[in-house]
């Protein structure tokens, strides 16, 4: 009897001493107000919500069985409230039927205590279980991250930085510091072409005494198609007066898309300190000797190359011509 009183909410008690049976119920309103529902276990896979199914279940079974009266039962209670002539303990006694209609209850709340008592002892299987979609789902997922890891790691073990760059062209990590510096500085972009290739757009210094020729000779194979930019000038050659085009010493060279070829051209550039003012020094110091010779008669120079490198006057020239030369 203790599940069933439970559920009332209020005083486990009869009243009366005739026929007459009163449940006192301390609640607001009618007596449906105080009830409470059932109170199950709370922790299986439907949450709340198979919880309250089976409290309403086992409300609305004490509510059929203890306030659904017949069709007499109804008639003689309102004969009674209206003519106060026909009293309830007329009726035939009742106390029996109200005792097995709770045993009967309680055998349904002990049912329904055993199905979630089940639910809980299988420990919400449902809840951690997976449909074999989604662990084929997981299983995709799990391999497309593996492969996303593997490019990633590829991608990283693949140089990045001009450094790495240049620690795979020969000889670079033999350099010291302020020579590695010399062909980072010279370096003015790099990047992939259409093949894969890495390809280096640097900016070089003209030697002392270089052509067009040689300069590409220094920074691209045989096979590489050059891409050089360096300014020409027109020059008289020193002996037959003929004018010849070649870049000046100490000018820029913009050589594009050289490959570790020229890398290594720049790395002996920057081995040899060759600078702008050093190479402008050198031919200055070539036509100063070529002057000097000159002047003892040891080699003759043409009046056009003499006057265009502003070696000596014109009438120096022709006293020297003079004097040494017939």
């Amino acid at each position: 009897m203790e599940t069933f009183y439970r559920f009332l909410g209020g005083p486990r008690t009869f009243w009366g001493g005739s026929n007459r049976v009163i449940i006192n119920n301390y609640g607001c309103g009618p007596m449906l107000g105080g009830m409470h529902r059932p109170i199950f276990v709370n922790h299986n896979c439907f949450g709340g919500g198979l919880n309250r199914m089976f409290g309403f279940m086992a409300g609305m079974s004490l509510l059929s069985n203890l306030f659904g009266y017949n069709r007499y039962q109804q008639t003689v209670s309102n004969q009674y409230y209206q003519n106060n002539s026909y009293p309830l303990y007329d009726q035939p006694n009742n106390n029996d039927s109200i005792s097995s209609r709770l045993k009967n209850i309680e055998k349904e709340v002990k049912s329904l205590q055993k199905q979630v008592d089940n639910i809980e002892n299988a420990k919400c299987d449902c809840v951690n279980k997976k449909t074999e979609t989604e662990k084929t789902n997981e299983a995709n997922k799990t391999d497309t991250t593996d492969k996303t890891g593997k490019t990633q790691t590829t991608e990283e073990t693949k140089p990045k930085t001009i450094d790495q760059l240049l620690n795979n062209v020969e000889g670079f990590d033999k350099l010291d510091a302020s020579e590695q510096a010399y062909v980072k500085n010279h370096i003015s972009e790099v990047y992939e072409d259409q093949n894969g290739n890495i390809k280096y757009n640097v900016r070089a210094i003209v030697h002392d005494g270089d052509t067009i020729d040689t300069i590409i000779n220094r920074f691209y194979t045989e096979q590489e198609q050059q891409e050089l930019n360096v300014a020409q000038n027109e020059y008289n050659t020193q002996i037959t007066g003929k004018k010849i085009k070649n870049p000046s010493s100490g000018d820029t060279i913009n050589a594009n898309g050289v490959s570790q070829f020229g890398i290594k051209s720049l790395m002996e550039d920057s081995k040899q300190k060759i600078t702008q003012e050093g190479e402008i020094q050198k031919t200055n110091k070539k036509m100063s000797e070529l002057k000097d010779a000159f002047i003892k008669g040891d080699k003759k120079l043409s009046k056009e190359y003499v006057l265009q490198n502003h070696l000596m006057s014109e009438n120096e020239y022709n006293k020297i011509i003079q004097n040494k030369y017939q």
